[in-house]
């Protein structure tokens, strides 16, 4: 058995193991990633395999190793790569990962917007988390494995996004990667989707409705679970108190869940969570404890997946 020992912060790794070809066996990836999650990352570059080879039959490294190459020419003649991959298949791959490891990957910086001559789009970039632990991996990698990786991880570490220099440096110098190692063609994959730049449009959107039909108040809280199989991982999201005959609006911008028309709203993030359970109850108590231990009648108690609510927009009638 291989193991990884931890001494006074730093990680020991066993030489025979330093040039693995499975990502499997790279022992890094164990601490930092759990087997669940090793299956994401696997179906990532599964799809990134696929994608090289499409066009391309003389095996993986050498295809990614041209394709690499014709990215490089491309970013030198236009100053930028874009459209790498189909946007519909690229948003499936990205969305059937768990938002968990999602956010230790990428997340959404500040919105930007594309002029063209009859409209304005306001929209989100996907960029690098450089504080999360896909991060912390390339950083301990190219410290114990791989110090060519310090050119590419330190840049990153620094300006805290995916420069224009590091979009070179990794297409420009593939030989120095052994690409039959599937390590070295997760960073090629990861990479690839982030210099793509999945882009979330902005939208204005009303995805669930709590509407009291009752005489009298009742309260309202919301939930979000921020994993799969969740029951002792949640936190409160929204809460509020609805008159009789009104409602509780939740709108979607395309990236943040916020309540419709508060002067002040919690914004939750899509890609933090995978659902919200939605709390509805008059309290049987003067004192109320908004997310805590408050004697309730609860009057309805439903749960949604994030997709759920974006797809069917639903509503919660309190009779």
């Amino acid at each position: 058995m291989k193991k990884i020992v931890i001494s006074a912060g730093l990680i020991v790794v066993p030489l025979l193991v330093l040039h693995s070809q499975s990502l499997d066996q790279d022992p890094l990836i164990h601490y930092y990633f759990d087997e669940e999650e090793m299956d994401y990352l696997q179906s990532l570059i599964y799809f990134f395999d696929r994608h090289v080879t499409q066009d391309c039959n003389q095996g993986v490294a050498i295809c990614l190793s041209e394709y690499a190459d014709s990215l490089a020419d491309t970013m030198m003649a236009n100053r930028e790569v874009s459209n790498i991959f189909d946007n519909a298949l690229l948003s499936s791959v990205l969305d059937s990962l768990s938002p968990k490891l999602f956010s230790e990957i990428w997340y959404y910086g500040s919105q930007k917007k594309k002029i063209s001559s009859d409209s304005i789009a306001h929209y989100w970039e996907m960029d690098y988390r450089t504080s999360g632990r896909y991060f912390d991996y390339l950083s301990a990698s190219s410290y114990i494995t791989d110090t060519m990786l310090k050119h590419y991880v330190e840049p990153a570490k620094a300006s805290g996004t995916m420069s224009s220099g590091m979009v070179a440096s990794l297409l420009l110098n593939h030989n120095l990667y052994n690409l039959n190692d599937e390590r070295n063609r997760l960073i090629f994959t990861i990479h690839c989707i982030t210099l793509d730049g999945r882009k979330i449009p902005q939208v204005d959107r009303d995805v669930l409705r709590v509407k009291n039909t009752t005489a009298d108040s009742v309260r309202l809280e919301i939930w979000m679970y921020s994993a799969e199989g969740y029951e002792n991982n949640r936190a409160g999201a929204f809460d509020a108190v609805l008159p009789s005959q009104q409602s509780f609006i939740l709108n979607f911008d395309g990236l943040y869940f916020s309540e419709k028309g508060a002067e002040i709203s919690p914004a939750s993030p899509r890609y933090e969570q995978e659902g919200f359970e939605v709390v509805v109850y008059r309290s049987l108590s003067d004192k109320v404890v908004i997310y805590g231990d408050t004697p309730k009648d609860t009057l309805a108690t439903e749960r949604f997946s994030v997709q759920e609510i974006i797809e069917q927009s639903p509503t919660i009638t309190i009779r």
